[in-house]
């Protein structure tokens, strides 16, 4: 059901997104007397808001009305004004193509995505759903993810069945926390189109090979994470909140890799066929490319893991130890 909130107070009920951009102030900061940092600020705003650009088109697509992303300093806000399972899927896919936007131009994202009474307008934010979006993301996070508030996916107008965890794109934490799984996206627009090449048999070819770019997702993850570890350390931050930080980030990045490389994993070719059943590809279609999935070489996949000890390492050897 996806209908529009009633008025609160002078507020409506949203699905609403505080995300704050990691070292994104210290480059605002250095942008006035750097033309690199300048440009690159410059670059991600840019991108992002042709993300929210194009988001918002597909929102009326779907008739949905306009999913609103605002910005300040180093924080980005989204609100929707509809509660539906819908209108919360488009949210998790804008915030997945955030995150991979926003590290590839080396910054990580933290943040939440909670619901309840919020208000803008004319660029004026404010509401009790804003300032627990806030405190969640503070509090809770911790590490560069999106914590999922379970308020919002113990609603029943979000999962009328009850049913949260059959989403891709969300994964449940070490701590009991769901989190946003802008990785598991990765993946998801992988094997669909993996599994839809495999489906053609007219001789075309498209010029972008959908494991080549999943792959090249990964590998800028895992660089992006090093060189974050190291950009800390030059500033003397310590080991544990290096720690903290990054330990928990290469653990996920791990984890959504051996999710989908152990083909002899119970439940991994299932996972395989749901991101493509879910993307539109028929059940016996699927079912007719198990063996193709089966002999996939999972090598490449294993080649973009993360040792964890040479993470380690790296931020235990930035600790000065007193003599």
């Amino acid at each position: 059901m996806i209908r529009q909130n009633n008025a609160i107070n002078g507020y409506s009920e949203q699905i609403i997104v505080f995300i704050d951009v990691l070292g994104f102030s210290e480059a605002i900061r250095e942008s006035a007397s750097s033309r690199d940092n300048y440009d690159k600020v410059n670059n991600i705003l840019l991108k992002l808001k042709e993300l929210a650009v194009s988001e918002v088109e597909s929102t009326q697509r779907a008739n949905i009305p306009p999913i609103k992303i605002s910005s300040f300093s180093d924080s980005i806000v989204a609100s929707c004004p509809v509660v539906s399972e819908l209108s919360f899927d488009i949210m998790l896919l804008i915030m997945c193509q955030f995150f991979l936007t926003t590290i590839s131009h080396g910054f990580f994202l933290r943040g939440s995505l909670t619901i309840g009474p919020f208000q803008e307008d004319d660029g004026i934010l404010f509401g009790p759903a804003l300032v627990r979006a806030y405190e969640i993301e503070r509090s809770l996070a911790l590490w560069p993810r999106c914590v999922i508030d379970p308020f919002l996916i113990a609603r029943h107008d979000i999962y009328p069945d009850g049913v949260w965890n059959k989403h891709q794109y969300i994964l449940l934490g070490d701590d009991g926390l769901p989190f946003l799984d802008y990785l598991g996206y990765t993946f998801g627009h992988y094997f669909y189109n993996w599994i839809e090449e495999r489906m053609k048999d007219n001789g075309h070819k498209h010029n972008e090979n959908p494991e080549h770019l999943a792959l090249t997702v990964l590998h800028g993850h895992k660089n992006a994470i090093f060189q974050a570890v190291r950009k800390a350390a030059r500033k003397k931050e310590s080991a544990s909140t290096l720690f903290t930080k990054f330990f928990p980030l290469a653990a996920y990045h791990n984890k959504v890799i051996e999710r989908f490389i152990d083909v002899s994993r119970p439940g991994r070719l299932d996972d395989l066929k749901k991101f493509a059943i879910e993307g539109g590809l028929e059940p016996a279609i699927v079912d007719n490319l198990e063996k193709e999935i089966v002999d996939d070489d999972a090598s490449r996949w294993r080649s973009e893991l993360i040792d964890l000890n040479s993470l380690l390492n790296e931020m235990w050897s930035t600790e000065i130890i007193p003599s």
